[in-house]
């Protein structure tokens, strides 16, 4: 087979291939033998007839497509043979001119784009300064307070502001039940503003035993089915609780469980020193971020189209299954949020080539400053993880299988980021 290579760009070559003629024909016949297999003749058992009889009974342009299947990957494999390109995506195959005895196919490969690296060194950083106020720890003892919260069945059978109500609803528009708007024995907490505003504000007041009517309005951007109607809710209440928030006090403190707390004010250093810590570790992370982004930004280098819009599909059917993993299918799901596929496609592309150009630079400077992942820094990974869930390290190789470079890869980000953090500076 005759090769030519023409670089289009960067990181873009085609390759075009002219096979040679009696290799091209080889292929035909192996395609013919292999449909042939499949083939009944009358006067013969299935796959047995002759192949020059066989043949007569296979049609030229399906044996001309399996033919091609069998050559195509043999071609790209002598591509790869003579020319070690670092391909990241499927190549794209066109035949240009294809006969009985002629074959000449055109490959076109993205490779790994040439990166022209700025500084990535001696670069300062400043960290957002962590402060933990008075009202960061009183944000803190609310919500501790909440979560400690005693509920139980309310005496005198009337909603309040803050109430668990147990109740049947079915909604109407127009006077006809609407698809969703049936429940039985659903638990509401009053104020929580989970249903539609206005809902929860009219079950104040009500009773235990009460059959009744609420009148609302969907708002706007709501499904399409039901966005800007008016709509009715029979109602029935079936029980009340309520939830009695503790004094933020001493006894707090102790019913908390922490650990050297006994008290309300070693309780506030306690939450004053925890949220320290993780408002320590944003601060290091965004600061992080910052110094990738100015290093990237300083880099020159450009991402192939296919690339981009390839990984831009898989993030977007990543993002489709899990919306409708949640039980909401995708369409209502644009409609609520007043999205389109092609908006929610252009916001993961704009995050896909953000992470593609780090992606590349990052390993520029790996490969630069030769930043490699040893067999050993694996298996030192992998002993870690076993140690952490308390398994094995045969375990673990079992449970990744052939995900085994997921280790890998997150031992060759540590060692990367390790290394920039050492030569630059994040105050």
């Amino acid at each position: 087979m005759k090769i030519s290579i023409n670089k289009v760009s960067d990181a873009i070559v085609e390759a075009k291939i002219e096979f040679d003629p009696k290799e091209w024909v080889a292929a035909q016949e192996k395609a013919y033998k292999k449909l042939s297999e499949e083939i009944e003749v009358k006067g013969f058992r299935k796959g047995a007839a002759p192949l020059n009889i066989a043949k007569k009974h296979i049609e030229p342009a399906k044996a001309m497509t399996e033919a091609l299947d069998i050559i195509i990957p043999t071609g790209f494999e002598e591509i790869q043979k003579q020319n070690k390109f670092e391909i990241l995506v499927r190549p794209n195959v066109n035949v240009d001119e294809v006969s009985a005895e002629k074959l000449i196919v055109t490959y076109t490969l993205t490779s790994r784009p040439n990166v022209k690296l700025g500084i990535y060194k001696d670069i300062e950083i400043s960290k957002h300064e962590v402060v933990v106020n008075d009202e960061d720890i009183d944000r803190e003892l609310q919500n501790l307070a909440k979560n400690l919260a005693v509920v139980g069945p309310k005496e005198d059978d009337i909603v309040a502001n803050g109430d668990i109500v147990n109740f049947d609803f079915e909604g109407y528009t127009d006077g006809v039940a609407f698809e969703g708007g049936k429940a039985e024995k659903y638990e509401l907490e009053i104020g929580s503003n989970m249903f539609v505003p206005g809902f929860e504000e009219q079950l104040i007041g009500k009773k235990v035993g009460q059959k009744c009517e609420i009148a609302v309005k969907f708002p706007d951007n709501y499904v399409k089915e039901l966005a800007g109607k008016n709509a009715t809710f029979k109602i029935l209440i079936h029980s009340i609780k309520s939830k009695t928030i503790p004094a933020i006090d001493d006894d707090l403190a102790k019913d908390a469980q922490m650990e050297g707390v006994d008290n309300l004010d070693q309780l506030k250093e306690k939450i004053k020193a925890d949220l320290f810590a993780k408002k320590s570790v944003e601060a290091d992370k965004l600061g992080f971020n910052l110094l990738i982004e100015q290093i990237v930004s300083k880099s020159e280098l450009t991402i192939p189209n296919t690339l981009i819009e390839n990984d831009t599909q898989a993030g977007f059917e990543r993002f489709k299954k899990d919306v409708e993993g949640k039980g909401i299918p995708f369409d209502k799901y644009c409609e609520v949020t007043g999205m389109t596929e092609d908006k929610v496609k252009e916001n993961i592309k704009t995050d896909v080539e953000k992470n593609l150009r780090a992606v590349f630079v990052l390993s520029e400077i790996a490969k630069e400053n030769e930043i490699k992942v040893l067999d050993a820094d694996i298996e030192e990974e992998i002993k870690k993880i076993a140690d952490q869930y308390k398994m094995t390290a045969e375990d673990v190789k079992k449970a990744f299988g052939n995900r085994i470079n997921e280790i890998a890869n997150q031992v060759f980000s540590r060692k990367v980021n390790d290394y920039l953090r050492s030569v630059n500076k994040l105050s």
